[in-house]
């Protein structure tokens, strides 16, 4: 994956953009310019996702606009229409809790497809859009990039707030003697149950309402099979997290992590219901993942 630091992000579109560019028309000066274009336009994508993705709700809004603005300055700079330009941009990043988390070729295809019929509906070229989405989705940092609930959720929890709490406990899914029981198998079932009140499959950025806490966005590490419940603002236990991960025993046996930590109010509350909540959870991926289990079908 091309997106990391700024100087690589623009080396890297500067560099393919100018080579592309230069072996496709043999003009040296046309082919410098593409790619100083494309360098730019790498550095403010990741410039502007980097500022706002920590920013809850308002900075998803705020990276939309500022995906749309790089998008109409780019088109300008390569001799195009501001407004498909702005919409290839704007549209891609509020598509984005759709669009993104299912994999990286998946996502990028998705991405460039939004692009690209955004540009059209603005009246401009759809092979233009297409590169918009494309270069939003590659040079702008995502949680799901970094499989680390600190990216998702940049907030420090410092250890001597008086409302810091941190927790950590794991339960059985199943045996490696049971049909079905895989690593991949139980976390397809947790994607279903990663937070209380979830029903649909988790995706990057998508919100599930806790019922009687408050909202959570998710972000997915399918590397790394797990899945991060980041606190919203109005949730009773915000801020904070839960991660929850799939952890293979060396017997072969299964077993679902669940870690929390955060400095939100409600400190005792948050401790005693962590376990059992969750722990009903798991209950429900051990009879979805085995459908033998106690009888029940899913």
């Amino acid at each position: 994956m091309v997106a990391g630091p700024n100087p690589v992000c623009a080396a890297a579109a500067f560099g393919s953009t100018t080579f592309v560019t230069g072996v496709a028309s043999g003009n040296l000066g046309y082919a410098l310019r593409a790619g100083l274009i494309a360098g730019v336009t790498a550095l403010l994508n990741y410039g502007v996702g980097d500022i706002t993705k920590g920013l809850g709700d308002q900075g998803f809004l705020l990276n939309a606009a500022g995906r749309a603005a790089i998008g109409c300055a780019s088109a300008a700079a390569s001799g195009g229409k501001c407004g498909p330009g702005a919409l290839a941009g704007g549209v891609t990043a509020l598509a984005a809790p759709v669009t993104n988390g299912h994999g990286f070729v998946a996502d990028l295809v998705m991405n460039s497809t939004v692009g690209g019929l955004a540009s059209v509906a603005g009246g401009g070229k759809f092979a233009n859009g297409a590169i918009t989405g494309a270069f939003g989705y590659l040079f702008s940092p995502r949680a799901d990039a970094y499989g680390d609930a600190r990216q998702g959720d940049p907030r420090h929890y410092d250890p001597s707030d008086p409302n810091y709490h941190y927790y950590q406990f794991s339960n059985w899914i199943c045996s490696a003697s049971e049909d079905g029981c895989t690593a991949q198998n139980v976390f397809d079932s947790l994607r279903s149950y990663a937070a209380p009140g979830q029903w649909d499959p988790a995706f990057t950025g998508g919100r599930v309402y806790v019922p009687f806490a408050g909202f959570v966005t998710q972000f997915v590490d399918y590397g790394g099979l797990s899945i991060y419940n980041i606190t919203a603002a109005g949730h009773i236990f915000d801020p904070g997290y839960v991660e929850r991960s799939v952890i293979e025993g060396s017997d072969g046996s299964i077993s679902i992590q669940t870690t929390g930590e955060g400095t939100g109010p409600n400190r005792l509350f948050n401790l005693e219901i962590a376990r059992p909540a969750f722990t009903g959870l798991d209950t429900f991926i051990r009879l979805r993942t085995i459908p033998s289990a106690n009888g029940v079908q899913f």
